[in-house]
């Protein structure tokens, strides 16, 4: 019998700030939406004056659109 794994990518949906990516973080846990951040770590001991790559959150593919209009109604609501 074989399997019929669906494997999913990883898609980064936001590079930032520590802050940013935990604010994110945090409507992802809310809607129990997979995700997870890189970089988070290293951000937290150190400054990084170049700001190379920020901290990434990252969700599955099929997730991609729903998270992209998260936060674009997380941002729109931020600036108001």
């Amino acid at each position: 019998m074989r399997s019929t794994t669906n494997h999913l990518a990883a898609v980064n949906v936001l590079s930032g700030s520590l802050r940013e990516a935990e604010m994110i973080r945090t409507l992802l846990v809310d809607e129990q939406i997979p995700h997870f951040l890189t970089n988070s770590t290293l951000k937290d001991f150190m400054h990084d004056p170049t700001g190379a790559d920020g901290v990434k959150v990252m969700v599955l593919e099929d997730e991609v659109e729903r998270v992209r209009e998260m936060i674009r109604n997380y941002l729109y609501n931020l600036n108001m």
